[in-house]
């Protein structure tokens, strides 16, 4: 069953190089969640300064992470605690291969809330980034 949600998204890159510190993004949106199997699905729309992005996140039971973007920014991001899983990272016209080491995965969920928490290094190019995804949500009907 698919259950409308306000989400949260926050986003904090780092670049080590970069004296000006980390750019931090906060974004709302309204998707859906749904359960199957011991899976969890957040669908939701992200639009920003390029346009809009489709994005997917799937959780599995095991702790593993996807997110799938698809619109105006497209990769398939694969996030497991303590691994390191490669793919291409797409921003029109531009397509980059990208590697994702990831540090943790946070999970919470609530009967009308819930956060995915993600922390990890993105690699374009042999320069890493220090990255942070938090995903809060919240059941429309709920405190609305």
């Amino acid at each position: 069953m698919k259950e409308s949600v306000f989400l949260e998204i926050c986003s904090e890159i780092s670049d080590p190089d970069d004296p000006t510190g980390p750019e931090r993004t906060r974004l709302r949106a309204e998707g859906t969640l749904s359960e199957c199997a011991g899976t969890r699905i957040l669908s939701y729309r992200e639009t920003g300064e390029s346009g809009a992005t489709d994005c997917v996140v799937t959780e599995r039971s095991d702790g593993v992470v996807t997110v799938l973007r698809r619109g105006a920014s497209e990769a398939c991001l694969i996030f497991e605690a303590g691994k390191e899983h490669l793919t291409v990272y797409t921003v029109a016209p531009y397509r980059f291969d990208a590697a994702v080491r990831t540090e943790s995965v946070f999970s919470s969920h609530e009967r009308d809330h819930g956060e995915l928490s993600l922390r990890y290094r993105l690699i374009f190019g042999g320069a890493p980034r220090l990255c942070r995804l938090t995903l809060r949500y919240r059941k429309r009907g709920f405190s609305d």
